[in-house]
């Protein structure tokens, strides 16, 4: 028992320390090592394998199946629409497996964790305290590479940083307003800066035992990086976490509010104008009606997998030569397009049993992401993916009402 926790405990701390330097650990590794670049999968298959192992010998113990938490139940009823999907999409199936991959890792992850026993579960500073560490870490080396690192990094850096697309050429570093964007060892700016969100998040609602002087510092390392990475989705919600924090602890009058949101509106017009802002809007709508315009009937159920977002974009790097494909730039959008009518109900009930199941706090970093997710397709970044369900699925706390008989 106290080995499985140890090695529970391992990879919780190697997922915080390795995922936000994802994207520099995929550029740097020589070809020969490239098979390195597959550490999550094998980490993942190892958690998969112990949460297996587990329930069968607890199962054979008890003589009996024991009962799963619901959100494991329905984890693994969205990975079989994803197979149902999978046999129905007209998209080649190298394409529909990797769009499949994005879509379900994180939920995935997220039932492997919670059906866990008990006994079993390791806290949740296993994976925040290296995660806090190491984006803390990951903010200075963004910040070295705005002086000198730039010309070093151009000389190890490979020009294709972003794995999303292989193929697609992409700049060493995003910009915004004529500004370099902080993006620190991940592969972009907005993953790092949603990871970096929830590193905050964790060291403010689960503090490592720190000196405070050292909590205070990570913290304010923690928003620079968030302020520098220019991801506008990330400060509304930072934005609103302390709104609320200030109104749980000094209750705000309406035409405090009235005055709060008329500031907010008058700082989103300022922020707006920048290139890429109307994508976020039209892209969306691109994408309604080229569903409609190619879908069955029956694919309003099952969905086209593949037909959008990454998977895309590699099979017209593939077979066209150019990067172009429809993005939803939105995870339900995204859902319901790839995985139908089913797969989208599906992923509202898994969010919806995981909320019940999740305390004030982490209830808060879900909801914080209800509004992200329909802003971008961020669980198309992996790192991103595993990071945020990683952390609900060792916040969740099943109880007997959200148990489900096998």
């Amino acid at each position: 028992m106290r080995f499985l926790s140890a090695v529970l405990a391992v990879i919780m701390g190697l997922f915080g320390l390795l995922l936000p330097w994802h994207g520099l650990l995929s550029v740097l590794l020589p070809e020969s090592l490239s098979s390195l670049r597959l550490w999550k999968e094998a980490l993942l298959a190892l958690l998969g394998f112990i949460a297996l192992g587990q329930y069968l010998a607890a199962s054979i113990a008890q003589r009996r199946l024991q009962p799963l938490p619901w959100v494991t139940l329905l984890s693994l009823l969205l990975l079989l629409w994803g197979g149902v999907a999978l046999l129905t999409t007209p998209i080649a199936s190298p394409y529909a497996v990797q769009a499949l991959r994005s879509l379900l890792l994180g939920p995935l992850v997220l039932g492997v964790i919670t059906a866990l026993p008990p006994r079993y579960r390791v806290p949740l500073s296993t994976f925040m305290t290296p995660l806090i560490i190491s984006t803390v870490l990951g903010v200075v080396f963004g910040l070295w590479a705005w002086g000198d690192g730039f010309a070093v990094l151009s000389q190890w850096y490979s020009p294709t940083i972003s794995s999303w697309v292989p193929g697609q050429t992409l700049p060493l570093y995003h910009e915004a307003w004529g500004l370099p964007r902080m993006q620190g060892g991940a592969s972009g700016p907005v993953a790092f800066a949603h990871m970096l969100l929830i590193a905050l998040w964790g060291l403010y609602y689960h503090p490592p035992r720190w000196p405070q002087w050292l909590r205070t510092l990570c913290g304010v390392v923690l928003l620079l990086g968030i302020g520098l990475s220019f991801t506008r989705a990330v400060w509304l919600v930072l934005a609103l976490w302390g709104l609320w924090q200030w109104h749980v602890r000094r209750p705000l009058r309406r035409w405090q509010w009235g005055g709060i949101l008329l500031l907010g509106a008058l700082a989103l017009s300022v922020l707006l104008p920048r290139a890429g802002t109307v994508h976020h809007v039209t892209a969306p709508m691109a994408v309604v009606q080229h569903f409609t315009q190619q879908a069955t009937p029956g694919q309003y159920l099952t969905g086209r997998l593949g037909s959008i977002g990454p998977a895309a974009r590699m099979q017209a790097m593939a077979e066209q030569g150019t990067d172009r494909a429809p993005i939803a730039e939105n995870v339900w959008l995204d859902v319901l397009v790839q995985l139908g009518g089913v797969g989208l109900l599906l992923m509202i009930m898994l969010w919806w049993q995981t909320y019940r199941g999740l305390e004030e706090a982490a209830q808060g970093l879900l909801l914080g992401f209800v509004l992200l997710t329909n802003m971008a397709t961020l669980f198309d970044m992996t790192p991103l993916s595993l990071s945020f369900f990683l952390a609900l699925g060792l916040s969740y706390r099943p109880r007997t009402s959200r148990v489900a008989p096998v």
